[in-house]
Protein backbone atom coordinates (compact mmCIF):
# COMPACT_ATOMS: atom_id res chain seq x y z
CA UNK A 1 0.00 0.00 0.00
CA UNK A 2 1.27 3.27 -0.92
CA UNK A 3 2.24 5.99 1.77
CA UNK A 4 -0.41 8.38 0.74
CA UNK A 5 -2.87 5.12 0.87
CA UNK A 6 -1.81 5.08 4.62
CA UNK A 7 -2.57 8.41 5.54
CA UNK A 8 -5.64 8.85 3.30
CA UNK A 9 -6.98 5.79 5.27
CA UNK A 10 -5.66 7.02 8.85
CA UNK A 11 -6.96 10.49 8.59
CA UNK A 12 -10.81 9.04 7.06
CA UNK A 13 -10.79 6.70 10.63
CA UNK A 14 -9.88 9.75 12.81
CA UNK A 15 -12.53 11.85 11.29
CA UNK A 16 -14.37 8.59 11.85
CA UNK A 17 -13.36 7.90 15.39
CA UNK A 18 -13.16 11.57 16.92
CA UNK A 19 -16.87 12.63 15.25
CA UNK A 20 -18.45 9.51 17.62
CA UNK A 21 -18.56 11.50 20.71
CA UNK A 22 -20.77 14.08 19.13
CA UNK A 23 -23.21 11.49 17.83
CA UNK A 24 -23.21 9.53 21.00
CA UNK A 25 -23.97 13.13 23.29
CA UNK A 26 -26.80 14.40 20.93
CA UNK A 27 -29.10 14.91 17.68
CA UNK A 28 -27.29 14.27 14.98
CA UNK A 29 -29.54 16.88 13.78
CA UNK A 30 -28.44 19.63 16.11
CA UNK A 31 -24.52 19.20 15.17
CA UNK A 32 -23.32 21.66 12.72
CA UNK A 33 -20.30 20.83 10.24
CA UNK A 34 -18.87 23.02 12.30
CA UNK A 35 -19.07 21.82 15.41
CA UNK A 36 -17.56 18.55 13.21
CA UNK A 37 -14.31 20.98 11.93
CA UNK A 38 -14.08 22.27 15.82
CA UNK A 39 -13.71 18.71 17.01
CA UNK A 40 -11.16 16.58 14.06
CA UNK A 41 -9.40 20.07 13.58
CA UNK A 42 -10.09 19.73 9.82
CA UNK A 43 -11.70 21.70 7.39
CA UNK A 44 -14.93 21.00 5.72
CA UNK A 45 -13.03 20.25 2.70
CA UNK A 46 -11.42 17.21 4.60
CA UNK A 47 -14.72 15.89 5.60
CA UNK A 48 -16.19 16.01 2.00
CA UNK A 49 -13.69 14.39 0.68
CA UNK A 50 -14.14 11.48 2.53
CA UNK A 51 -18.14 11.61 2.84
CA UNK A 52 -20.62 12.42 0.40
CA UNK A 53 -22.51 14.37 3.35
CA UNK A 54 -23.34 14.86 6.96
CA UNK A 55 -25.90 11.59 6.55
CA UNK A 56 -23.10 9.41 4.98
CA UNK A 57 -20.62 10.43 7.82
CA UNK A 58 -23.25 9.30 10.56
CA UNK A 59 -23.69 6.09 8.80
CA UNK A 60 -20.10 5.24 8.44
CA UNK A 61 -19.70 6.40 11.65
CA UNK A 62 -22.12 3.05 13.18
CA UNK A 63 -20.98 1.15 10.23
CA UNK A 64 -17.09 1.60 11.75
CA UNK A 65 -18.50 1.30 15.88
CA UNK A 66 -21.34 -1.53 15.28
CA UNK A 67 -20.00 -4.67 13.85
CA UNK A 68 -21.93 -7.81 14.23
CA UNK A 69 -19.82 -10.91 16.13
CA UNK A 70 -20.79 -13.99 14.09
CA UNK A 71 -22.97 -16.66 15.92
CA UNK A 72 -21.11 -20.15 16.18
CA UNK A 73 -18.34 -19.07 14.00
CA UNK A 74 -20.59 -19.01 11.16
CA UNK A 75 -20.62 -15.50 8.75
CA UNK A 76 -23.44 -13.78 8.52
CA UNK A 77 -24.96 -12.56 5.61
CA UNK A 78 -28.15 -10.88 4.37
CA UNK A 79 -29.67 -13.93 3.24
CA UNK A 80 -28.72 -15.82 6.76
CA UNK A 81 -31.66 -16.74 8.98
Amino acid sequence: MSKHREQSLKNRSDILRKCYPLVATGSWDAIAISDIEKVIKQTRGAIAYYFKNKKTLFANIWKSRCRLTPVGGKKLTPSSK
